[in-house]
């Protein structure tokens, strides 16, 4: 940071990309040049692009800025205090040890000018004594503005609110809403609707790395819809799950994404109910859950996490599924259950789901479709539920010759099928026409009506005149 750009700012400051600009929060807050500003964030929320543009401004006083970057590994205090010595030297100024601080404040004194001391990374600096130090400096010295960035919070924070004029500003600053986001896609010639900007913001929990990432990588689908690039994405959330502020977490919180919803009995069920607190702590301050309270990861990153979890480690992706789909059965939540038997990629898990939550599941005929997409014909074949899943549920729609004979007039019961009728799974003779009237009725409620006749007309077909299903299912085929 040698010499002054016009304006009165050292130059050096870090380059700011040209399709950054800070939120109407940040703007805002740091109108005027505070004795100390603190942003405490996550990685990817533009805590150095913020005050590198900020302090830019030609209105604010003139200044020299002395930026001092840290190392990632963790610093003593020693180690602290010559890389700021360091960043003076490299500023043009003369350095602490040459002249002290006094010195440092009469020379900017003399020259009617502000000293901001911007330390990028504070949180990398263990020693706690030194927060202390800070404030005890711009305490003694007016003509010295201290600029703290930082992931984690520090005594600093609390210390400065107390001794001096301090700005803090926080995620919650610092995150894209629609506006920012619809904003951002602008500049990065990458425009959306207004509706995308909303489900961008809220599902990506306004986090502007992981936003931009999104628009510059996503996509058109063949109807115009914004798809993302989630394999770019996965990438990026790896290198914050490999950050030193969640490295020994990362393991737990792709696990904690495995379900819909987290509660303090679900991440017993999962990873020991003692590392549900740490977890969350760690995922909020890195920017990975939204809101307050349990774990609640936006639903984007969640199935992030769940994609790293299970390319990365996929024998542990299928077991976490299994153990969860054991957990919601017994909490009789089949649809739960269902989605998780599906991730398990084991085929009987997902029949025997179907089996067993039959009742709820014919209400979500979609889901099931798309479940027994995985499901070999021949094991769908062994049982009646299967039977009819196989005819009934997972076919995307009803069989072209039915569908004609309905047009044609027939009447429901003549035979109407393309090839000979396999019949029921030996010992379910009596069910499968008692399950197709079930699934009709459930398809007839959901104004399904070309599905529920196609339920209903083989119901009495499978029956036959005397069955105790026969009459139900001629009445519904009717």
């Amino acid at each position: 940071m040698t010499g002054t750009s016009r304006g009165g700012v050292s130059s050096g400051l870090p380059r700011v990309p040209a399709t950054f600009a800070p939120t109407a929060r940040a703007r805002e807050a740091l109108a005027a040049l505070p004795t100390v500003a603190v942003l405490r964030a996550p990685r990817g929320f533009g805590k150095s692009s913020t005050a590198a543009q900020w302090l830019r401004r030609p209105d604010l006083p003139d200044r020299d800025v002395v930026w001092v970057s840290l190392p990632p590994r963790g610093l003593a205090a020693e180690a602290f205090w010559r890389a700021v010595d360091l960043a003076l030297e490299r500023a043009g100024l003369e350095s602490v040890a040459a002249v002290g601080w006094d010195g440092l404040a009469l020379r900017a004194r003399e020259r009617r000018r502000r000293l901001v001391l911007v330390v990028d990374g504070l949180d990398r600096v263990e020693d706690r004594r030194v927060d202390d130090e800070l404030v005890a400096l711009v305490q003694a010295h007016e003509e010295l503005h201290l600029v703290l960035l930082m992931r984690a919070q520090r005594p600093v924070e609390a210390l400065a609110r107390v001794a001096a004029d301090t700005v803090v500003l926080t995620r919650e600053h610092l995150a894209l809403d629609a506006t920012a986001v619809a904003d951002l896609a602008r500049r990065t010639g990458r425009a959306v609707r207004p509706e995308e900007a909303r489900w961008l913001a809220a599902e990506l929990g306004g986090w502007p790395g992981l936003l931009r990432a999104a628009l510059l990588t996503a996509g058109r689908g063949p109807d115009d819809e914004l798809v993302l690039d989630t394999a770019s994405l996965a990438d990026y959330l790896r290198l914050v799950l490999q950050d030193e502020e969640l490295a020994a977490v990362a393991e737990d919180l792709t696990a904690l994404a495995v379900p819909e919803r987290i509660t303090e009995e679900v991440a017993a069920h999962l990873v020991g109910r003692h590392v549900l607190p740490g977890a969350l702590a760690r995922a909020r301050a890195a920017g990975l859950v939204a809101g307050e309270g349990l774990l609640a990861f936006p639903t984007v990153v969640r199935d992030l996490l769940r994609r790293i979890l299970r390319e990365d480690c996929p024998a542990r992706y299928r077991e976490l599924n299994r153990a969860m789909m054991e957990h919601r059965r017994l909490a009789g939540d089949a649809l739960a259950a269902l989605r998780h038997a599906v991730r398990t990629q084991e085929p009987d898990a997902v029949l025997t789901l179907v089996e067993h939550g039959w009742a709820e599941l014919v209400a979500h005929p979609a889901e099931v479709r798309v479940a027994l997409a995985e499901v070999p014909v021949d094991l769908l074949a062994r049982s009646a539920k299967g039977l009819v899943a196989l005819e009934h549920l997972r076919p995307a729609q009803v069989p072209p010759a039915f569908l004609l004979a309905l047009v044609s007039g027939l009447r429901p019961g003549v035979p109407w099928r393309d090839a000979p009728d396999p019949g029921p799974a030996p010992g379910d003779v009596d069910e499968v026409p008692a399950l197709l009237v079930q699934l009709g009725t459930r398809l007839l409620l959901d104004a399904d009506v070309l599905r529920a006749t196609h339920a209903f007309a083989d119901a009495a077909l499978r029956a036959g005149p005397d069955a105790t299903a026969a009459p139900p299912a001629r009445a519904g085929a009717a």
